[in-house]
């Protein structure tokens, strides 16, 4: 499927529009739909990005494989389709805050439904979760007054967090916590100091917008953990 500039513009523009509509109205089911579509899909990124023998390539070689997936050929290209901004990385920076409030949705109808019934060890869980979650990644504005290599350095560690107490769980509260890692997988992708020649590793520099977006992620999580250990 080949798409112009103009098109993956639009497109883009309507996922990040709430209320428009891209075949069907948008929704956080939709989004979060989107955001594992994405994930699922993003080594054919990476290997379409190898692949380019030529990263002055023209915008118009922009391409998308089925819905939503694109391959990244050149900086001018991001310029003309997204205003500047890689379009893995817009898509995958819009949607972590929206797949956390799909997870938090899904765990509190559950609750409601006393389809997850909580062990006492999920509550002990779930607490020690939230409190090592809100030891790394504290308020707007003691965050957001970090250099960014630090503020990568604490999401790094939130994902660390929700790793070893995925590790320690079973049932619902680990699949709840493998969702919230889901969420914020694009972190791993991250990188902070500039590459000065060779390759990234399939790595990415991103601004303040993005580090914001995955922090006040993160935030929904501690709040999201608090109400299941009050459930």
């Amino acid at each position: 499927m080949r798409l112009t500039p103009e098109r993956v513009a639009q497109f883009l523009d309507e996922l990040h529009t709430p209320g428009m509509t891209v075949s069907r109205p948008l929704s956080a089911s939709f989004d979060a739909a989107i955001y594992q579509r994405w994930t699922r899909d993003r080594e054919f990124a990476k290997a379409m990005d190898a692949a380019a023998p030529r990263r002055s390539r023209r915008c118009d070689q922009v391409t998308a494989r089925g819905q939503g997936l694109f391959s990244r050929h050149s900086a001018p290209c991001y310029k003309a389709v997204s205003g500047g901004v890689d379009p893995v990385t817009r898509v995958s920076r819009m949607d972590m805050r929206r797949v956390v409030a799909v997870l938090a949705e899904e765990a509190m109808q559950q609750l409601q439904d006393q389809l997850w019934k909580l062990a006492a060890s999920d509550r002990a869980l779930a607490s020690e979760t939230e409190a090592r979650l809100r030891n790394v990644v504290g308020p707007a504005n003691s965050q957001e007054a970090l250099p960014q290599i630090d503020r990568l350095e604490h999401l790094r560690e939130a994902l660390a967090v929700l790793a070893i107490s995925l590790a320690r769980t079973h049932g619902r509260m680990a699949w709840f916590l493998s969702g919230a890692l889901n969420a914020l997988e694009p972190v791993l992708r991250w990188r902070a100091l500039p590459a000065e020649g060779g390759g990234t590793f399939g790595t990415v520099l991103v601004g303040p917008e993005e580090y914001t977006e995955a922090e006040e992620a993160v935030r929904q999580l501690q709040d999201t953990l608090a109400r299941i250990t009050a459930a």
